[in-house]
């Protein structure tokens, strides 16, 4: 009877046989869902939020209990604009499936635009986990490190975040270079400098990667790997002062050192 009332467009009268099955029923499914979409129709937002409510309590299967928190996170999202209401239930959504891709793409959206970091890392940690294609787990958890390194503060994290991204993608230069620079901000000085040799074999022209060889190097006492960074800076003519200085300094005796703007003018 309801239904038919709601399609005429008597809403009263259907509210009122609704509400009729629930107090025979509290947790009578259809009527519920019902009073949900008339509340919706009539733009009572706070009257869908209780309804959704009081539907998700009433819902004693995980599937059905999932899917009506997919939904009511779509309706606050989309029809509401409640983008915190929305991110709740899809937290509770995923809960109950963590690893299902549509809910974590969607909380990675809107924890983004509600700017909420924590649940961000987590969620795109999570999201890492369910994926199964090499390059794109990597660049999730590259965006988790990220994060975590500066909007969380937690060089720990972005740390054990780089390092799994690094062994999924060994051939890109620049998590290797991420990971070397928290490293050395830790003062692991010999594992930065592994991991700037390493960016600097997949990218030889990367200048800061270089830079920071110099410098790592000149910490840990690795002369040969300082003046070997040096004459590539040398190389590229971007050495400093200083890293010609140095490159001079170490230069096997007969090997000429190329020309420089300076020894022109």
């Amino acid at each position: 009877v309801a239904a038919i009332k709601q399609r005429q467009g008597k809403a009263r009268e259907a509210i009122f046989n609704l509400e009729k099955s629930l107090s025979i029923d509290p947790g009578h499914r259809t009527a519920l869902e019902g009073l949900v979409l008339v509340a919706l129709e009539e733009k009572r937002f706070d009257d869908v939020a209780a309804l959704g409510d009081r539907l998700i309590e009433a819902l004693t299967d995980a599937d059905a209990r999932f899917l009506a928190l997919v939904d009511l996170a779509r309706i606050a999202e989309d029809a509401a604009g409640d983008v915190d209401r929305a991110a709740m239930l899809l937290e509770r959504a995923r809960a109950l499936r963590p690893f299902d891709p549509d809910v974590l793409e969607r909380l990675v959206a809107l924890h983004d635009k509600a700017r909420r970091a924590e649940a961000l890392c987590d969620v795109l940690e999570a999201y890492a986990a369910a994926t199964e294609a090499p390059y794109e787990r990597a660049a999730r958890l590259v965006a988790a490190a990220k994060i975590a390194g500066k909007a969380l503060s937690d060089p720990a994290r972005a740390i054990r975040l780089y390092e799994a991204a690094e062994a999924l993608r060994d051939d890109d230069p620049l998590i290797a270079a991420a990971l070397s620079a928290l490293l050395e901000s830790q003062g692991r000085v010999h594992d930065a400098l592994e991991a700037a040799r390493r960016a600097a074999a997949l990218d030889p022209r990367r200048s800061d990667t270089l830079r920071a060889l110099v410098r790592l190097a000149g910490r840990g006492a690795r002369e040969e790997v300082a003046f070997q960074a040096a004459a590539a800076l040398e190389l590229l003519g971007e050495a400093d002062l200083d890293e010609q200085l140095l490159a001079d300094q170490h230069r096997p005796e007969g090997l000429l050192r190329p020309q420089r703007a300076l020894d022109v003018a």
